[in-house]
């Protein structure tokens, strides 16, 4: 697929993407149906086929769309928290993240659902796409920071830059696992709970056994 052609031109782009995140949250990508999802739409066969090749573009183009709504809803909810937006130090700036990332995960159920959907893909090429996609993007994202964090001397020096990647690269792209989010119902005020505490626990630990020195308190 041309992202390229995924523009002005296309009417009912959005009918698209909504009708194809429905069909992928309710069944699994291979059984999911492209002529449902076209049908759905409101689309022509021709008009889809003008700009994806098949069901797996369009999945992989929705991997990207759902990129596009989580840096959106970022940057809306920094404007909504001006307090927040002036967080310095790494573990903040990273732990800041990810609990709006928890509030993404509320407000937009279908996004996260169809994340879950990402890790049951069988296909080995898919799956491969998808983790190059996953990594370009964390790496584009945390890199600049560690080397910063680094110099700023917020995070061990003994410790080596590559080792220290891997470590936070991990946890953003395998929340689930350290998190075990698939045991949460986020909708219950006191799952959310647990879960902003074991935010809270996981980054007091990666901090500490990180950081420089302990300050009690800090």
């Amino acid at each position: 697929m041309s992202i390229s052609k995924v523009g002005k031109r296309f009417e009912r782009k959005q009918e698209l993407i909504d009708a194809a995140l429905d069909e992928f949250v309710e069944h699994d990508f291979e059984s999911a149906s492209l002529n449902r999802i076209i049908k759905n739409a409101g689309i022509s066969k021709g008009t889809f086929y003008y700009h994806f090749r098949n069901k797996e573009d369009l999945f992989l183009f929705l991997t990207d769309e759902g990129k596009k709504a989580g840096l959106e809803f970022i940057n809306n909810w920094l404007r909504r928290h001006p307090d927040r937006s002036g967080e310095k130090d790494f573990f903040s700036i990273i732990k800041l993240q990810l609990k709006i990332g928890v509030d993404f995960a509320l407000e937009m159920p279908r996004y996260k659902k169809f994340g879950e959907r990402l890790l049951q893909i069988k296909d080995a090429q898919i799956q491969e796409k998808i983790r190059v996609k996953a990594k370009a993007r964390v790496e584009a994202f945390l890199d600049p920071m560690i080397g910063a964090a680094i110099q700023k001397g917020e995070i061990r020096s003994d410790l080596s830059k590559d080792f220290v990647a891997r470590l936070t690269k991990h946890f953003f792209l395998y929340p689930g696992e350290i998190f075990m989010l698939d045991h949460l119902d986020l909708d219950d005020p006191d799952s959310r709970r647990k879960l902003d505490k074991n935010i809270d626990e996981f980054f007091s630990f990666l901090k500490y056994g990180l950081g420089r020195e302990r300050h009690e308190g800090s």
